[in-house]
């Protein structure tokens, strides 16, 4: 028995319905406009001579503050600055413990 096109049309499509051979997917953005119709803009041309120093630039040589006779002033007080935050944040800690305890006694 040949198969027909009412018996090569899916569950859920209509008997009679035409089944395109090479189906395509739907356009995202619409086709570009004929620019024939559009005048024409020109953007400003680029400079034929950049201007830049004939000079190479040099990178500056990096100072390191942990050597040498500055080192050990920085770094001790990077240690003070440090502990002295460790030092209040630690009081305050203790005085909102101290004042939650007293609210619940």
């Amino acid at each position: 028995m040949p198969m027909t096109d009412a018996a090569l049309t899916g569950a859920g499509q209509a008997q009679g319905a035409w089944v395109d051979p090479k189906p395509q997917l739907p356009q995202v953005a619409p086709e570009r406009p004929d620019t024939s119709t559009y005048p024409l803009v020109l953007s400003a041309p680029l400079p034929r001579e950049l201007a830049v120093s004939p000079e190479k630039v040099q990178a500056a040589s990096r100072t390191d503050l942990t050597q040498g006779l500055n080192g050990l002033p920085c770094v001790g007080g990077g240690l003070l600055i440090l502990l002295a935050g460790l030092w209040g944040v630690t009081k305050a800690q203790r005085f909102r413990n101290a004042r939650k305890s007293q609210l619940m006694s």
